[in-house]
């Protein structure tokens, strides 16, 4: 084949350059993946093979190849490798372009470099297996069989490899690299022929990508479409021009119960569509979303006035619509009817006024009634000390057991007196508190002194441990505080028992603890303990009885200090109390 080039060796060069061109046309249009490319890169080696071809003078095979003819077979092993490497990345990236150029490159060097060594693996392994290699990308398109494009490839790739294995059966019978006048127009057609077949595969392939997307964009379509029929809020679409391009159903019934007579909300203005503040406040922000989107979307609450007469309140979300350029050309617009929970909101708030307002006159009558009942229990009190006293004569036995039980029961009721006082102060943030230095040591060890002989009675073991700390505190509130819960569990332990008093500091903190060894608390006691008029057990009868405003206030004087009180208990285990000052 060698002289001067004719039209065949033209035709033969052109035309792998040709489909190579288009091949990466079809890629920068996006009618295939990169397999085009490495397509286009095998043509390409073909091309340069044909001009090599054109060139090179008939050669005995022997070892040591002329540089033209190693040339122009490693030029046709690229393109068999990269014709199959490309039909294996059709449907998925299996190779990838630049491993398949890596690989392409490294085989076919490699088999150039041992067929140069060795004539008969030329002859006999690597010449033939160009022709394998195009079987092989034959039988892939021809298994796959996505559509007839598939099936011509896949044949035209079986007739270029019988072509290729009869240029390797007549090297073997001439010994001779040379390209035989019968078999350089068919080389030539088929090349170009397996070129545009790959090509009409390319574009197969992305049609059929093109429908499935079509098919999901149609899906994806309904399914909005169905989202949009039922959602139960109102969404409109304006475009730059402030006139309603889409609206769902639910916007229309919304906007036909503002305004009875509106037929269809297409190129409508909010204010055409419902006149009012709401409206004008609406169409202000759309204006804002389509100068400066970068603000994001904008909330607020527009009220209108339907047929009835009744106030409407929407809930309104806007937000600006965008193109590639990021440049706004319209506004969403998603409407919620919240006047349903406006006016719980406004019934809830007025249940609420109302109790505070019940609450409020509840504490003032507490108030009001503590004090009136402390005067005749402080008179009753002083009379009972007299005559316990002996200040108006002597009392038998008899009168002086019913002096003591006057004194203990005006002793009590003062004390509920006061509890119900301190409550009243605690709930409405009226207690005073005269913060100083106070010796927990020393109010301790007086609650101590007067709890013993209730203790004593009751059969109660009593123990104190408390080191000299100082507190900054109210010393009659703390002194209360403590009081009571010291009262506790003395009053609800079994007889035997103990209670147990300590105090310590850690980490900063002053802790006092109150242990007793009575029946305990569950849960649910412990939850409702701070309660009122909640004591200890609710269900069993304890012999302690009590208001149960005691564990309450103790709570409420402890936390106006800034502290905690928290129990610690199991039913039937026992109680622990500690305060955090």
């Amino acid at each position: 084949m060698a002289g001067a080039l004719d039209v065949a060796q033209i035709a033969a060069t052109g035309a792998p350059l040709v489909v190579a061109a288009l091949c990466v046309f079809a890629y920068r249009r996006g009618l295939g993946g990169r397999y085009l490319l490495t397509w286009a890169v095998g043509h390409l080696a073909l091309a340069l093979t044909f001009g090599i071809v054109a060139h090179a003078e008939p050669t005995a095979v022997a070892p040591g190849l002329d540089p033209l003819w190693s040339s122009a077979i490693f030029g046709l092993l690229v393109f068999g490798l990269a014709l199959l490497f490309g039909v294996l990345d059709i449907e998925t990236e299996t190779v990838g372009f630049r491993r398949g150029l890596l690989l392409t490159v490294a085989l076919a060097g490699i088999a150039v470099i041992v067929g140069g060594l060795d004539p008969r693996i030329l002859v006999f392994l690597v010449l033939p297996g160009f022709g394998a290699i195009s079987i092989a990308a034959g039988v892939l398109l021809l298994v796959r069989r996505r559509s007839p494009a598939y099936v011509v490839a896949g044949a035209i790739l079986l007739l270029r490899a019988g072509n290729g294995l009869l240029f390797a059966w007549s090297v073997q019978q001439t010994g001779l690299l040379d390209v035989p006048a019968y078999i350089a127009p068919a080389s030539i057609f088929l090349n170009f022929l397996t070129g545009i077949a790959l090509l009409l595969v390319a574009i197969d392939d992305a049609w059929q990508r093109l429908g499935a997307l079509l098919a999901e964009t149609r899906a994806a379509k309904a399914v909005s479409e169905a989202i949009l029929n039922v959602a139960p809020v109102s969404i409109l679409q304006k475009d730059a021009d402030l006139r309603i391009v889409n609206a769902n159903p639910y916007a229309v019934r919304l906007a036909r119960q503002l305004s009875p007579g509106i037929e269809s909300l297409a190129g409508l203005r909010s204010p055409e569509m419902t006149p009012g503040t709401g409206s004008r406040l609406g169409e202000e922000v759309d204006r804002q979303l389509l100068v400066a989107p970068e603000t994001g979307p904008q909330e607020y609450e527009a009220t209108y006035t339907n047929s009835a007469g009744t106030e409407v309140t929407l809930l309104v979300r806007k937000a600006a619509l965008l193109d590639e350029a990021g440049k706004a050309f319209g506004t969403i617009s998603v409407s919620s009817d919240i006047s349903a929970l406006k006016r719980s909101e406004a019934q809830l708030r007025e249940s609420f006024e109302r109790a505070e307002q019940a609450n409020r006159v509840k504490t003032d009558f507490l108030a009001n009634m503590s004090h009136e009942l402390r005067t005749p229990l402080n008179g009753i009190s002083g009379f009972a000390e007299m005559l316990a006293e002996g200040y108006l004569g002597a009392l038998n036995a008899r009168q002086i057991d019913y002096v003591q039980n006057i004194r203990s029961s005006s002793r009590a009721m003062l004390g509920l007196v006061s509890d119900i006082l301190d409550l009243s102060r605690l709930s409405t943030g009226q207690l005073d508190l005269q913060v100083g230095p106070v010796d927990l040591s020393e109010v301790l060890e007086a609650i101590a002194a007067a709890v013993q002989p209730m203790a004593g009675e009751r059969g109660v073991r009593l123990q104190l441990e408390c080191p000299q700390i100082i507190v900054e505190a109210d010393r009659r509130a703390i002194l209360q505080a403590l009081s009571n819960l010291v009262d506790n569990a003395i009053r609800f332990n079994r007889r035997g028992g103990s209670v147990r008093i300590s105090a310590a500091q850690h980490d900063g903190k002053t802790l006092v603890m109150v242990a007793d060894t009575g029946p305990g608390m569950t849960p649910e006691q412990i939850a409702a303990s701070g309660d009122p008029f909640q004591r200890g057990d609710p269900l069993k009868a304890r012999p302690g009885g009590g208001s149960g405003l005691g564990l309450a206030v103790a709570r409420g004087l402890i936390e106006a200090h800034g502290g905690r009180l928290d129990i610690e208990s199991r039913d039937g285990e026992g109680c622990r109390v500690t305060v955090r000052i």
